[in-house]
């Protein structure tokens, strides 16, 4: 019973880092794009802010 019970467990817990590291790779891809192309994008936006602001 307490073997069965430690196997089901060590099974959720492989599932659950499995899972855990998947979203982690996630985080730190998004991350990494985010911090490469994030000042670009954020120059651009501001550039295109101002200039809506004096078209007005």
């Amino acid at each position: 019973m307490l073997y069965c019970y430690k196997q089901k467990g060590a099974v959720m817990f492989a599932e659950m880092s499995k899972e855990a590291f998947l979203v982690f790779g996630l985080v730190c891809v998004i991350g990494l794009i985010f911090a490469v192309v994030g000042p670009e994008m954020w120059e651009t936006y501001k550039h295109k802010r101002t200039k809506h602001k004096k078209k007005e």
